[in-house]
Parts: C-alpha cells; sequence; structure tokens
C-alpha cells in the first residue's frame, strides 16, 4: 500500500510539474520514502523542498535539522 502511494505521488510529481501542489506531493512522497526505510531518497526530496516558501518548505526543513 506504501509502494502504491509512493508511484501516486511520483507519477503527480513528474507529470505535473507545475501543479500547485508539486511541493505536498514532494513532501508526501518523502514521507513514504522515510516509512519504507528509503533514507537517502527522503533526505534528498527534502534537500530539494528545503528552499521553497510554503508550509511544506518549512516542514522540509525542520525533519532536515
Amino acid at each position: 500500500l506504501l509502494e502504491q502511494g509512493l508511484g501516486y505521488y511520483g507519477a503527480w510529481i513528474s507529470d505535473y510539474p507545475d501543479s500547485i501542489y508539486l511541493n505536498r506531493a514532494i513532501f508526501e512522497a518523502s514521507e513514504l520514502l522515510g516509512k519504507l526505510g528509503h533514507t537517502e531518497e527522503q533526505m534528498s526530496m527534502l534537500q530539494a523542498l528545503k528552499e521553497s516558501d510554503g508550509a511544506y518548505g518549512e516542514q522540509a526543513r525542520k525533519k532536515l535539522e
């Protein structure tokens, strides 16, 4: 089930790069990666998100502390 969710967010990120929900999709995908034990990939996604404005950029910065 987690893998299916990750696939959904991955498709969203690649298919809709201009979406207003892109930051949310990146953050949610990073959370699923963490739950699946893919820590390096999770940190990479959070690094990509940390410079973003808004709630998801802030959450990424907190997780990276």
